[in-house]
């Protein structure tokens, strides 16, 4: 048996029944050119975090230990921009000793006000706070940065993260990717599995982390990247800060604060 490159992955990805044509592309043209790309595990069904369960239980119980990375996406990401951002994202990870490590996108979050456009990254908010997570408000635009939780449209995740998730609840109905309550303006709400996710991670440890300079696109009604992001930013009453960024020092004083 040829021996197994130790920075393989496998992909993982939940459908409905549609692909977006340039997330197909992607894998296609990843196929051709990225030879740690060992293969992929789609799930299809209607029930999101289901799926996702699946997909993990299939990974950490069907795929060769060898294979320690997958890389979880959504059909609606693409990075035919940059087909190497799989690897980056494991050679970056590697460097952190991250087991969890998503790349940057943008999408319409549920808790955010209609057409609001946030990246799918988290803060957890200080024990006391009437919520226990809420969307990034400040991105590190040239080094990686700890979040809270990230959403799992480009997620690498680690064997062992798994690993450990498995074996401290492994009495859970699901096991990875539930609906633990967590508070929400005050109240106790089933939080979505994306935040289960990291939530639980965290508590056994394990640390969520991303990289602004790693972006991938979301197709959404239009395609969302980070160019369109900043450019809804502009127009928010309190942007998302950029630390040291001379355009967001300016916006500041635009809007005052």
């Amino acid at each position: 048996m040829p021996k197994i490159d130790p920075d393989s992955f496998m992909l993982a990805y939940c459908t409905g029944g549609h692909l977006t044509l340039n997330f197909h592309l992607s894998i296609t043209q990843m196929q051709r050119r990225e030879p740690r790309f060992v293969g992929e595990i789609p799930k299809q069904g209607l029930y999101v975090p289901q799926n996702r369960e699946e997909l993990a239980a299939a990974f950490h119980g069907k795929v060769p230990k060898e294979i320690v990375w997958l890389l979880m996406c959504d059909t609606d990401i693409s990075w035919l921009h940059d087909l190497t951002i799989p690897s980056r994202m494991i050679a970056q990870a590697k460097a952190l000793g991250a087991l969890i490590f998503s790349a940057f996108y943008v999408g319409y979050c549920v808790s955010s006000l209609p057409g609001e456009l946030l990246p799918e990254w988290f803060d957890e908010m200080p024990e006391g706070s009437t919520t226990a997570y809420t969307s990034v408000r400040s991105i590190e635009q040239t080094r990686p940065q700890r979040l809270g939780a990230a959403g799992m449209g480009m997620c690498l995740i680690h064997r062992d993260a798994l690993d450990a998730m498995h074996e401290a609840y492994k009495d859970e109905m699901f096991i990875w990717f539930g609906h633990d309550p967590m508070l929400e303006n005050g109240k106790l709400r089933p939080a979505g599995e994306d935040l289960t996710f990291c939530d639980r991670a965290a508590k056994l440890g394990i640390q969520t982390w991303g990289d602004y300079r790693i972006q991938v696109a979301h197709h959404k009604g239009r395609v969302e990247t980070a160019d369109t992001f900043w450019q809804a930013e502009e127009r928010r009453y309190r942007p998302i800060s950029r630390p040291g960024d001379p355009e967001f020092e300016s916006l500041k004083k635009q809007h005052g604060v």
